[in-house]
């Protein structure tokens, strides 16, 4: 849905003008259309990932802003006595750099590194990452599409394909794939390895279409069952 629509912008001035569609509650007063649309959010905010421009609209304790971070990580929450609540209180205004002071005083060391790595505008707007940027999950189980093939690596191999040639359609900068499979993982990360034949082609084109995104993460990651 384009966000600047004459539809979306009424609904936002009716129900939510004071937030954004993700950190909104459901209005009691909302259509039944609106009700349909809210029930999507579990599966959008597993996939949505805020962009940090000028870091005004990013709660930096509750929102995903840190691309580099598993989809299932949770965030430390903020410390009684730190008043920094705001993503835009960690970056100076000035020189839109990391105000690296801040930071070391406030983040756990693990967080540290990926926050300062992550790149700031020199033109700031904050936005959520949809058409310019995109988290792949592709074990996504609800609001997923169905992949024909029994084996559990083919179809994650598949689904993979069908979620980077999306973002090559959409020319995204940045794209963080996350999956089940660590055989999987460490192929599309060491491109030139030996793939079994019944993947080869599949895998030859992901290589491919990753060789086409400025910036991609492949990472393993544990899921619950």
């Amino acid at each position: 849905m384009e966000p600047n629509s004459i539809w979306a912008s009424n609904v936002k001035a009716r129900y939510f003008p004071a937030s954004s569609f993700m950190q909104a509650r459901l209005p009691s007063t909302a259509s039944p259309c609106l009700k349909n649309i809210w029930k999507m959010k579990p599966i959008l905010s597993h996939g949505l990932i805020w962009k940090v421009g000028d870091g005004l609209s990013i709660d930096a304790w509750k929102d995903r802003w840190i691309p580099s971070l598993d989809s299932n990580f949770i965030l430390p929450p903020r410390p009684p006595e730190c008043m920094y609540e705001r993503v835009a209180d960690f970056i100076n205004p000035q020189t839109r750099q990391w105000n690296w002071a801040v930071v070391l005083a406030v983040w756990p060391s693990g967080i540290l590194p990926k926050i300062l790595s992550i790149p700031l505008r020199l033109d700031p707007t904050s936005e959520l990452l949809s058409s310019k940027g995109f988290v792949v999950d592709s074990s996504c189980s609800s609001g997923s599409v169905p992949i024909p093939y029994a084996t559990s690596l083919m179809a994650e191999t598949f689904a993979i394909r069908i979620a980077l040639r999306l973002a090559s359609q959409l020319r995204i900068p940045l794209i963080v794939v996350e999956m089940d499979s660590s055989f999987l993982c460490d192929l599309l990360n060491h491109q030139n390895s030996q793939v079994p034949w019944e993947i080869k082609e599949i895998v030859e084109d992901k290589w491919e279409l990753i060789s086409g995104v400025p910036q991609t993460l492949i990472q393993h990651c544990y899921r619950g069952v």
